[in-house]
């Protein structure tokens, strides 16, 4: 709970300040989604080669590995939902 305000929530900037604020939250999470992506394609990579190499403990590793990160893609996509609503009041005016 804020007790304050910033100097940014009032006056004549505050919605600049508010879409600032979003411009830079909308490109951490881009950083953080071409990551992710980076990562799940090196890990369908390492799985495609276990794979073929026919060894079960590194296929049953790297399978483990391709479902947490697609799991970590759908609570990103999940929280970032949930984000876009929290104080966007300029949305619905």
């Amino acid at each position: 709970m804020k007790s304050q305000k910033s100097r940014g929530d009032t006056g004549p900037f505050a919605e600049a300040h508010r879409r600032a604020d979003r411009l830079a939250t909308n490109i951490y999470m881009s950083s953080l989604c071409i990551q992710t992506v980076d990562q799940l394609k090196l890990a369908q990579q390492q799985h495609e080669t276990a794979i073929v190499g026919g060894d079960a403990l590194e296929i049953e590793k790297t399978r483990n590995e391709l479902e947490f990160i697609e799991e970590i893609i759908k609570l990103t996509a999940q929280n970032y939902d949930l984000s876009l609503g929290d104080g966007d009041e300029s949305r619905n005016q």
